[in-house]
């Protein structure tokens, strides 16, 4: 019965898969990039400043990314740290990295959905 629900692949929470793909696909550009990288060095101070865990970013470097925050919500376009890092250039591996972002992402609430089922009996 649980297989036969799962066949669809289709979430109906939009923002929790879109939450876990940004965190997935953070996590395998980390992976990816080696910490001498110019790059590298970025998406590892975003990705300190996104968790508030390790080593945190040196307070010029936070204070201009909350300064570019600031900017974006000022002209009506909200974003959050991880974002930011969406604007870094693309790499021919990203295509890859998006799609086993969402393959994680997609586990992530299918298994959320079984547990709960399992759980309480609703999904």
């Amino acid at each position: 019965m649980l297989l036969r629900l799962e066949r669809s692949g289709h979430t109906r929470n939009d923002r929790y898969y879109r939450e876990y793909k940004d965190k997935f696909l953070s996590h395998f550009k980390l992976q990816r990039e080696p910490e001498t990288a110019p790059n590298g060095t970025l998406l590892r101070n975003l990705n300190n400043m996104a968790s508030q865990t390790g080593t945190q970013p040196h307070a010029q470097f936070v204070n201009g990314v909350n300064q570019g925050i600031s900017a974006f919500g000022k002209v009506g376009l909200p974003v959050n740290v991880l974002q930011i890092a969406k604007l870094i250039s693309s790499e021919s591996s990203d295509p890859a990295l998006e799609d086993m972002a969402a393959a994680c992402a997609g586990f992530e609430g299918a298994s959320h959905r079984v547990a709960s089922i399992l759980r309480d009996g609703s999904a």
